[in-house]
């Protein structure tokens, strides 16, 4: 399996294909995560911010969030590189203002709040964000509102509210 590294722009700039070991985790209900070891030969490439795409899963990408450098019981250095999924990026976002949603689809709030933030302003904008096609929930709708949050706390609050109507 090969990892794919992307720069801010989705242009690959590079591959991982020999490393110690990788785990990659998808999770539905929170934010995935991935671990990676691997030689110091990918050090330049694997940078903090920089994307990470696992050959295996075309519907996910990880943000790299720590770099380290580990020395084990033989002498030989080896790169530790641990992220989390891209949905992270929402969570440097902040719903600046005050934001009342009445009735509602949950799904077009989430919309609202991720183009208001992160899509729309130039000088905020995840410059490769994009909304794909809106699946409203069969569950109704709700009334929310939000003043100054962080974009994923207000979507993860959202989907909770969803939750509860099962």
């Amino acid at each position: 399996m090969e990892i794919y590294i992307l720069d801010a722009n989705l242009n690959r700039v590079g591959m991982v294909d020999v490393y110690e070991s990788f785990s990659w985790t998808t999770s539905y209900n929170d934010i995935g995560s991935f671990e990676l070891h691997c030689g110091m030969q990918y050090f330049n490439l694997l940078q903090t911010d920089m994307l990470l795409q696992n050959s295996k899963d075309n519907k996910h990408n990880g943000v790299i969030e720590y770099v380290a450098k580990e020395t084990n019981e033989d002498g030989i250095e080896t790169l530790v590189v641990k992220g989390r999924m891209a949905e992270i990026l929402l969570e440097r976002r902040v719903a600046l203002g005050d934001y009342v949603f009445e009735s509602a689809q949950p799904a077009q709030i989430a919309c609202n709040l991720i183009e208001r933030n992160a899509i729309e302003p130039n000088e905020r904008k995840i410059t490769f964000l994009e909304i794909g096609n809106v699946v409203n929930a069969d569950g109704g709708t709700v009334n929310y509102g939000c003043s100054n949050e962080q974009v994923l706390t207000a979507i993860k609050d959202i989907c909770q509210e969803i939750i509860c109507w099962i």
